[in-house]
């Protein structure tokens, strides 16, 4: 029987093994990075108990910090991620059928849209429909009587089969329920159950009495009005039923500001810009010195205000900025007053002067909002220190014990990662910390910064994210909130929750296999990063941030010794319809050339300062970034969808919907001596293209072509004597 759905459901984890070991409980709990303890009790037996809203989780067992231990056998096991985790529904179905009542699986729109997603063992039987049924209650469709039904017809949705890996099998369904429906309104319930299979039409006609008596012995049992909005019916052919609640409907609330359709966002390492400022930083030193975590470049926002021109004929439309408190590091991650904008690269006056230059030329800017954690150096942390128990700073910090002993592993407060040296804020509703966490958000929208990037999500608590979005998008409506995610669980901090977008690593992760380091072929790229798509929800392309490198990790080129991949990664980025992000210094091929990280967090490597002025001008990747920015604002912007009509070997076509025609991006990594030339050899190399379509290149290097195709009478074409 399936765990019974609620807001949260009671769910406990047990594991046996020998006694006297620490374990640890890994998962999407929220994030992998934070083990949760499991007390031994009785001897060689752990457990803990987690309320788990409904979904479907992934979780390993962790001993001595160490060893990762598989769930016993018996267990559900997911190794479409490459390795074998347990799995655990939580108000859901149960294999083979793989669906749960989350926003990960189901969602309701104003519009009335009604969208399914789920997964199904690879040998087990796919529903080939899902079959709606319900009703419309008091208010609804004119009917302000009592609680008199009007039925709605059953609807036969067919099931749509998506991409088959590591044997289970994805499929989704979308329907649009009649207008009537109020679903604006409190939650009602879905009862997901069998249907016998008669036809349609044996339904339809048959339907009224049964849904009306069983719509009024369930509402005896529910809670009046509320229960009696909106509820429906729906089943899998085929499987077992089960019930759970209505979500609440996605609106225009929980969408991104427009502005961040098709935006390509510039990341800017502030530190590692270049120095306008006439006063030298007193700890700058040269920029041909080996990037480290205690080098400081000394660059500044002046430079940035005086380098806009030169974005936005890059074809930038916003920019991120780094965390601009003061702060002893170059990153300024761990900032030592949350409220000030430190005066080393040129204080407010300055960053008022950034914003203000930004949007007179058209450009976005977004702040990096680092608040969840502080350096030891902070005034209050100091304090706690130096005063322990009696601190009044104390409730600001996740302290488990007194007294309070600075820069230990494991120590008695809670850190970021594995970072001691960065102590973790307590979040939670009853904090002072909380408070003064949101101030400086809303100190940065006050100045005009148009979006926030919310560094670290997991490590606040849902609420205060969801408080601050709140609060900000009542002084600034088309605030953007975009989290960074680095888990495939951003869907537990979307919409009301927090953020507007996410960052989206996995995505990234596939790119750099199959562009860079030739892992995988063109078949398994895309069918990684359709299945982590369906995986992440039935989310709009603007919920998800592409990108092949950022601040954090090692950058494209350094993974490749190939020159010609990067410009074909880039096509294949800014061809996407999602919102993408470019690393400072991408147009000029900056990397260390060192290869993979350890880990997040420790690319320093990587933080290279921009070249000089001078070698603005000879750069042949800002041309091409230049080319496909400029096709996206006028080619791409106006296409619709996006598929793949072929993946064999390391050739790869993409496709995208025009109103008169449509689009086709080819990469072939095998060949990068091919290239288009004028018609004929369009002919020669597309001999399936329909009759009555013109052909043009818009793009072309070593081996990328892309090539737009027009509906209409075919064009007299000057062929080759």
């Amino acid at each position: 029987m399936p765990i019974s759905s609620g807001p949260e459901t009671p769910v406990r984890f047990v594991f046996h093994g020998a006694s006297g070991h620490l374990v640890s409980l890994v998962g999407d709990f929220p994030d992998w990075k934070y083990p949760v303890s499991m007390p031994e009790a009785p001897t060689g037996t752990y457990s803990v108990e987690l309320r788990l809203e409904p979904g479907i989780y992934r979780y390993k067992f962790l001993v001595d910090r160490r060893h990762y231990v598989d769930p016993p056998e018996g267990s559900i096991i997911d190794r479409a991620e490459g390795m074998a985790n347990g799995l655990i529904m939580v108000g859901g179905t149960q294999p083979p059928l793989y669906f749960a009542p989350d926003r990960r699986h189901v969602v309701v729109y104003e519009d009335g849209r009604f969208v399914v997603l789920g997964e199904i063992d690879a040998h087990a039987e796919i529903p080939t429909e899902l079959w709606l049924r319900g009703s419309t209650a008091m208010g609804l469709c004119g009917n302000a009587d009592g609680f008199d039904l009007e039925v709605i017809a059953a609807r036969r949705v067919p099931i749509i089969p998506g991409v088959e890996r590591a044997g289970v099998r994805q499929f989704r369904a979308e329907h649009r329920l009649p207008t009537c429906a109020d679903l604006s309104g409190p939650r009602g319930s879905y009862v997901v159950g069998p249907f016998d299979r008669r036809t349609e039409e044996e339904l339809e006609d048959g339907l009224e009495d049964e849904l009306e008596d069983e719509l009024e012995d369930e509402l005896d049992e529910a809670d009046g009005e509320a229960a009696a909005r909106a509820a429906i019916w729906c089943s899998f052919t085929g499987y077992p039923s089960f019930a759970f609640a209505l979500p609440a409907p996605r609106s225009a609330f929980g969408q991104p500001p427009s502005w961040v359709d098709g935006a390509v966002f510039y990341a800017i390492f502030i530190d590692r810009w270049r120095r306008a400022s006439p006063e030298p930083h007193p700890r700058a030193q040269p920029r041909s010195k080996r990037s480290t975590r205690d080098r400081f470049y000394g660059g500044d926002l002046l430079a940035i205000t005086e380098d806009l021109p030169k974005l936005v004929e890059l074809g930038i439309t916003a920019i991120v900025l780094t965390p601009v408190h003061p702060s002893p590091t170059p990153h300024r991650y761990d900032g030592l007053d949350l409220l000030s904008v430190d005066p080393l690269i040129g204080g407010e006056r300055a960053f008022r002067e950034l914003i203000k230059t930004a949007h007179m030329l058209g450009l976005k800017v977004v702040a990096d909002l680092s608040v969840t954690h502080v350096s030891e150096r902070h005034p209050a942390f100091v304090d706690v220190l130096e005063n322990q128990a009696e601190s009044a700073f104390a409730p600001w910090f996740r302290i488990r014990s007194f007294p309070v002993v600075p820069f230990q592993t494991f120590g008695n407060y809670d850190y970021f990662c594995d970072r001691p040296d960065l102590p973790l804020l307590n979040l939670e509703a009853d904090s002072p910390a909380r408070a003064h966490a949101t101030e400086a958000a809303l100190r940065l929208v006050e100045m005009g910064v148009d979006g926030l990037r919310l560094d670290a999500l997991n490590d606040a608590p849902v609420s205060f994210w969801a408080q601050l979005r709140a609060q900000a998008r009542s002084v600034r409506p088309d605030l953007l909130l975009l989290g960074e995610v680095v888990t495939d669980r951003a869907v537990r901090f979307a919409e009301d929750r927090g953020i507007d977008a996410a960052t989206d690593f996995q995505h990234r992760e596939a790119m750099i296999e199959f562009f860079a380091e030739d892992r995988i072929d063109a078949a398994e790229f895309w069918n990684k990063v359709s299945f982590a798509e369906h995986r992440l929800g039935p989310f709009d392309p603007s919920f998800r941030l592409l990108f092949l490198d950022n601040h954090d990790t090692e950058r494209f080129r350094s993974l490749t010794k190939d020159a010609s991949r990067l410009p074909a990664a880039l096509a294949y980025l800014l061809f996407r319809p999602e919102p993408v992000w470019l690393t400072y210094g991408t147009e000029f091929e900056l990397h260390a050339g060192l290869g993979r990280v350890q880990r997040l967090d420790d690319a320093w490597s990587e933080r290279l300062p921009m070249p000089e002025e001078s070698a603005v001008d000879v750069s042949r990747h800002g041309a091409w970034i230049r080319r496909l920015t400029a096709l996206r604002r006028s080619v791409f912007a106006r296409a619709a969808g996006l598929c793949c009509t072929h993946a064999l070997g390391r050739k790869l076509v993409l496709e995208r919907e025009l109103d008169d025609g449509w689009l086709r991006l080819t990469i072939d990594l095998e060949n990068s001596a091919r290239c288009l030339i004028g018609h004929l050899e369009l002919e020669r190399f597309e001999p399936d293209r329909p009759e009555g379509t013109e052909c043009s290149v818009l793009l072309s290097s070593k081996n990328t072509e892309l090539l737009q195709f027009t509906r209409g009478p075919p064009a007299l074409r000057e062929r080759a004597p």
